[in-house]
């Protein structure tokens, strides 16, 4: 396959998993020898530790990006292979990404800065994944500029519902006023216990506001579901996960989603029974 797509990991509520996400991601499609390229975006650089990187050296994206002013070096002269063997990068990042975010905002075509530097290594990757900051901030804002779909990780839990719907009214506004080609792959929920009640209500609440659920799989028959995963707990990590994830991300690089746009309604609780 050579799709080529860039997909924004993104959600402004922080906690979520968004990194695990990406990194899950980034690990399964590489198995189905997908080249990834994974890009750190948040200045706190959660992605750039859990993949190994102490010390950027003023590698990193800050220094591609810049500020008020052009950057000083290329997406060439930062990345770095995290999986020898299998083609699996990284654009690292660091502090000097929170001074990117406040230069950008003088800055002259300040929405194409990303979309600009990830023109120079597209060819190179089949899937280039950009792991944003819990914001909707200048950084997040690039990210939806330059990519081609946005995957929404989330939380089952009741005080994630808002902010999702709070999140997919202003993706709509991007599509309509900075992006129209950008598609809402889905919401990826990053962590679920099959037995608690209330993940299930949030679940049945997300499947009500016509959410696409990633992996889809996994989440059309919660009883059958459980039973392959350890302590009935589902996380993007584990090897049953990562299979699937990997299915549900190739049939959108093939497709495209099934669902697109839509669902900017408050989210509510759907009862299920009572817990005991």
């Amino acid at each position: 396959m050579n799709a080529r797509k860039v997909i924004a990991v993104v959600n402004q509520r922080s906690g979520v998993g968004a990194t695990a996400a990406v990194l899950s991601i980034g690990r399964a499609l590489v198995k189905r020898g997908q080249k990834v390229l994974m890009v750190d975006l948040d200045p706190q650089s959660s992605l750039t530790a859990v993949c190994g990187v102490e010390h950027t050296s003023s590698a990193s994206m800050g220094e591609v990006l810049g500020g008020a002013l052009s950057g000083r070096l290329s997406m060439h002269d930062i990345l770095r292979d995290i999986s020898p063997g299998q083609v699996l990068m990284l654009a690292p990042a660091d502090a000097s990404l929170s001074h990117t975010e406040m230069g950008l905002q003088s800055r002259m075509g300040r929405m194409d800065v990303l979309r600009s530097a990830l023109g120079t290594v597209r060819p190179m990757f089949d899937v280039i994944l950009l792991d944003c900051p819990p914001n909707l901030g200048m950084l997040t804002m690039n990210a939806l500029e330059a990519a081609d779909g946005v995957l929404i990780p989330s939380k089952p839990d009741v005080s994630d519902l808002r902010a999702l719907w709070l999140l997919l009214a202003a993706l709509e506004k991007v599509k309509q006023e900075l992006n129209p080609r950008l598609d809402v792959i889905g919401v990826m929920i990053t962590n679920f216990n099959f037995r608690l009640e209330h993940h299930k209500a949030v679940l049945a609440s997300m499947k009500a506001g016509g959410l696409k659920l990633i992996p889809d799989s996994i989440w059309h028959n919660l009883d059958e579901q459980s039973a392959h995963f350890e302590n009935a707990i589902y996380v993007p990590g584990s090897p049953e996960a990562q299979v699937e994830l990997a299915k549900s991300m190739e049939t959108w690089l093939k497709r495209g989603p099934s669902w697109r746009g839509g669902a900017t309604k408050p989210l509510g609780i759907t009862k299920t029974h009572e817990e005991p």
